[in-house]
């Protein structure tokens, strides 16, 4: 007799009990690790110093946990549990971690607080994907026999193995967990040599080897209980031995500097019904004013944070005659960024619901310098834009969503990236340019190293994200950025902070200063060495991708 569909959930729900979750245990201890690595997202500058070293241990309870899935002998319960304990993990971390993804969203779409949180929690939720991917050789480890799982070598291959993953998935912002190790000048010079992947493998292992010792002393015998200790002796005199010498190995000896003038114009913008609109007086007083206080015939060079140019003459390259003018007046070059019509003239044309044809036209947003005789330098093009913002995400897989994304957000122009890592050709030298979000990428501050670049300018707009934790996770990743080119990095933003690192991350200038005006002088140190990560970065990570697939055949012939 054929039972009906309510009779079939019942069933189900009745075969379904409490006893399937994990334990009460597993999962606070990754709700604990989640909400207690999500400090390294944020300044917390009451917390002493010494708290940021719990990092080597801030991951261990959630690994702990995830090697008891070995105990669970059905295969799909200990699915469901791993994908509950990283749940668990993940989502405090990026709700509290990404919180100004937060902000983002309620500026450019203008939603109300409510609708704003629904979005942001979707986003959190969804984010679950990119940690199952992460933490996947635990899942692929619990299949192990219980007398082959726990040999030491295998805290070694999780760890490279994350680190790989981590580094190979594609994802909207590039923070690594060995970011998280910015606070300890010495442990980060890694970076400059085996980049982030080194520092994140470093991370991992670290927490595994803590896990490992207490769930050695619960679960197996003692010698292999003092093998653990072995272990994590060996690890720590490493990390101690680095912490020593690395002051006399990574030896900051510039002798050449360019002297700049930088700008903190602080533009007050007001979202009135999706509308900007710029304080006028304010805008008056902004950029001219502090270019001309700027007023010094030994500088190099005047640098604008990215929109200065675009908030005080709008959309319109003809205004660029008055930034002319303005170096003229000064005789002093200045490089600044803005939004210029494509070369590729690629102009759209759509029909919608305001009106029968609506025109977008193509533009890019670019860096270059201005001599006071009118000449430009070359142009260097933006890659990332900005999710949400500038574009839609993934929008070149689907190129009719993001169409009607620039209709319904009403926009008159379409951004282009590009995709040459090409220095400025200033004078003398050449300036490695990021704007903005071009942060994230991998690949271009390594490239613009190759390509002989002295000094890196990130120049940025944190207009709706001053007050949140935006301007700090981008200082952190613009600090190794500096460490892993082993060049110096001046992060200018619009409404402040500006940060000068020297090419061992060191922070050598910070005006500490948020929604305000500020003008100064810099003298940044500049150098034509490439070092060792800038260099070999592709191979390396060939390297972390071979030893990765070595150690997965490792594994599935222990499964088989």
């Amino acid at each position: 007799m054929k039972l009906n569909l309510k009779e079939i959930f019942v069933n189900r729900f009745q075969k379904f009990t409490w006893k399937h979750f994990p334990s009460h245990k597993d999962l606070f201890l990754c709700f604990l690790s989640g909400v207690l690595f999500s400090s390294t997202f944020h300044s917390l500058n009451f917390l002493p110093q010494w708290f940021r070293n719990f990092n080597f241990i801030l991951l261990s309870p959630l690994f702990f946990s995830l090697m008891n899935l070995n105990k669970i002998h059905k295969t799909k319960v200990r699915i469901f549990h791993f994908i509950v304990l990283v749940f668990i993990f993940s989502f405090p971390l990026e709700f509290i971690g990404f919180t100004w993804i937060f902000t983002s969203i309620k500026y450019f779409f203008g939603y109300s607080t409510l609708l704003t949180s629904l979005v942001y929690f979707l986003i959190c939720s969804l984010s679950c994907i990119y940690y199952l991917f992460l933490l996947s050789p635990f899942f692929i480890l619990s299949q192990f026999k219980k007398d082959k799982y726990f040999k030491i070598i295998y805290l070694f291959i999780i760890s490279i193995l994350m680190a790989t993953l981590e580094h190979i998935y594609p994802r909207l912002s590039n923070w690594y967990f060995g970011y998280s190790f910015y606070y300890n000048i010495n442990l980060s010079q890694i970076a400059s040599i085996l980049g982030s992947y080194g520092l994140s493998f470093i991370l991992f292992y670290s927490n595994l080897s803590f896990s490992f010792l207490f769930y050695s002393k619960t679960n197996l015998s003692s010698i292999l209980y003092k093998k653990s200790y072995i272990n994590l002796g060996v690890l720590s005199s490493f990390i101690i031995i680095l912490n020593i010498i690395s002051p006399y190995i990574f030896i900051t000896n510039d002798n050449k500097f360019i002297k700049i003038g930088f700008i903190q114009p602080n533009f007050t913008v007001i979202q009135i019904n999706n509308d900007l609109t710029i304080d006028q007086d304010k805008k008056q007083e902004n950029l001219e004013k502090l270019l001309i206080n700027l007023d010094n015939p030994k500088l190099d060079l005047i640098i604008l944070p990215e929109s200065a140019i675009y908030y005080q003459f709008g959309f319109s390259p003809e205004k660029m005659t008055d930034i002319v003018n303005t170096s003229k007046k000064l005789q002093t070059p200045i490089l600044l960024q803005s939004v210029l019509p494509s070369d590729s003239k690629e102009n759209l044309r759509f029909k919608n619901k305001y009106s029968d044809i609506i025109e977008i036209e193509a533009a890019e947003s670019k860096s270059f310098v201005i001599y006071p005789n009118g000449n430009t330098s070359n142009f260097y093009t933006k890659w990332k834009l900005m999710p949400l913002g500038e574009e839609l995400p993934f929008s070149h897989l689907f190129p009719k969503i993001a169409d009607k994304y620039l209709i319904e957000t009403k926009q008159t122009i379409k951004l282009l990236n590009g995709n040459k890592a090409i220095p400025l050709n200033f004078k003398n030298y050449k300036i490695g340019i990021f704007i903005c979000y071009d942060s994230i990428d991998e690949s271009l501050s390594n490239l613009l190293s190759q390509n002989g670049a002295q000094f890196f300018v990130n120049q940025s707009n944190f207009l709706w994200m001053a007050k949140s934790n935006a301007t700090f996770v981008f200082s952190i990743i613009n600090q190794f950025k500096a460490i892993e080119t082993n060049k110096s990095l001046l992060f200018l933003t619009n409404n402040g902070p500006t940060l000068l690192f020297n090419k061992n991350g060191e922070v050598i200038f910070n005006n500490k200063t948020i929604f305000s005006q500020n003008a100064g002088y810099l003298e940044i140190p500049v150098n034509q060495d490439i070092s060792f990560y800038s260099k070999y970065f592709l191979e390396i990570k060939y390297i972390f991708v071979l030893i990765s697939i070595i150690c997965l055949i490792l594994f599935f012939r222990k499964l088989i």
